[in-house]
C-alpha cells in the first residue's frame, strides 16, 4: 500500500521540482535586470511641461548661428557646422519655455510629403526641398525634380553641396517607421537623406583630374545614422540610438560623438552603458523626444470635405 502511494506521488514531486526551478530562475533574471536600472526619480514621473524641447524645436534655433559653407570643394577647408554640440546642449537647457510652439499646417503637410517621398523613392537622395512650404509645395513635378537619382547628369555638382549634416539610411529599411524619423531630421536640419550608392559611388572630377567619392567631397560633414544600419561606412560622428535595439554595441557606441535618444529610458541606459564600458570619444547623449507625422492633417489636406467626422455610434 505504501509502495503504491509512493509511486503515485513521485510524478507530482518531479513536477513541483521543475516549477520551483523555473520560479527561482525567473527571480534571478529579474534581480539581474533590476540591477542594471537607475531608479532615479526622473524615470518614475511623466515628463513635465517644461521638459527640454524636442529635436525639431532645437533645430529651429539654427538660424542664430553662422551659415555653413554649402559649396565647399574637395580638399578645401570647410567651416564649422552651423550649430556646435556645446550650443545644442545649451539650447536643450535654455529653451524649455518654447514647448508649446505649434507646428503650422504647411509644415505638417511638408512632413507628410517628405514621408511619402522617402518610401516611394527608396533609391533616391531625398532633400528637404521636396514639398517645402511655399508656392510650389503642391507642385508634383517641382517636387520630383528635387530628388537626386544615381543617373543624374549633374550628380557630382549636387552631391558636393555639403549640408551641415548628412543623413544615411539604406534603401531596404526605408519604411514607415524609419522614414518618419529621418524626414523630421531632413526637414528641420535642412539636409538630405542618402542611400548607400551615394557614399560608395566613384566620380571623375575633371577639375582635380582624378576619381573622388562622397568622403572626398564632404570630408568634414557629420553623418547621422539610425540604429545599427551603418553598412560598414568608415566615418561616423553622430548616431541615433534606441533602447530596444540589441544590435547596438561597442562597435557603434565607441565610434560616435553624439547619441540621440527618443526616450528617457534610452537616455538613461546609454549613459549608464558609457559609465560602465568607457567613453573614449566623450560622446554626448541627448534626449530628443519623438515626433511623428500627422496623417489626419494630411488626409484633410488631400481629401478636403471627403473626410467625414468619426461616427462613434457605429
Amino acid at each position: 500500500m505504501n509502495s503504491s502511494n509512493t509511486s503515485r506521488y513521485a510524478p507530482n514531486l518531479w513536477i513541483r521540482g521543475i516549477l520551483a526551478l523555473v520560479l527561482v530562475t525567473g527571480l534571478i533574471a529579474l534581480a539581474l535586470e533590476a540591477s542594471t536600472l537607475d531608479f532615479h526619480p526622473k524615470l518614475r514621473r511623466v515628463t513635465p511641461s517644461n521638459a527640454p524641447v524636442d529635436a525639431q524645436q532645437l533645430i529651429q534655433h539654427r538660424q542664430q548661428f553662422a551659415t555653413f559653407g554649402n559649396n565647399s570643394r574637395a580638399g578645401e577647408m570647410q567651416q564649422d557646422a552651423t550649430i556646435s554640440l556645446e550650443e545644442l546642449l545649451q539650447l536643450q537647457n535654455t529653451s524649455r519655455t518654447n514647448t508649446s510652439e505649434e507646428v503650422t499646417p504647411a509644415d505638417l503637410y511638408h512632413l507628410s510629403l517628405l514621408h511619402g517621398a522617402c518610401i516611394a523613392h527608396k533609391d533616391a537622395i531625398v532633400s528637404w526641398k521636396f514639398g517645402a512650404p511655399g508656392i510650389n509645395q503642391e507642385n508634383e513635378q517641382h517636387n520630383l525634380d528635387t530628388l537626386i537619382h544615381e543617373d543624374d547628369p549633374y550628380l557630382l555638382q549636387k552631391l558636393r553641396q555639403c549640408p551641415d549634416v548628412d543623413l544615411f539610411l539604406p534603401s531596404g529599411v526605408r519604411n514607415n517607421g524609419y522614414c518618419e524619423d529621418t524626414m523630421v531630421y531632413t526637414k528641420y536640419l535642412k539636409t538630405r537623406l542618402l542611400p548607400l550608392w551615394a557614399l560608395t559611388k566613384k566620380f571623375y572630377d575633371p577639375e582635380l583630374g582624378r576619381e573622388v567619392d562622397y568622403f572626398d567631397l564632404c570630408p568634414k560633414t557629420p553623418m547621422l545614422f539610425f540604429q545599427h544600419y551603418w553598412e560598414d561606412i568608415p566615418v561616423t560622428t553622430v548616431a541615433q540610438g534606441e533602447e530596444d535595439m540589441w544590435e547596438l554595441d561597442e562597435n557603434h557606441l565607441w565610434r560616435v560623438d553624439v547619441v540621440l535618444c527618443k526616450t528617457r529610458i534610452c537616455e538613461d541606459r546609454v549613459k549608464k552603458w558609457y559609465e560602465q564600458q568607457g567613453n573614449p570619444r566623450n560622446a554626448q547623449v541627448i534626449y530628443t523626444k519623438h515626433t511623428s507625422s500627422d496623417q489626419a492633417n494630411y488626409a484633410r489636406r488631400v481629401l478636403g470635405n471627403e473626410v467625414k467626422p468619426k461616427n462613434f455610434s457605429d
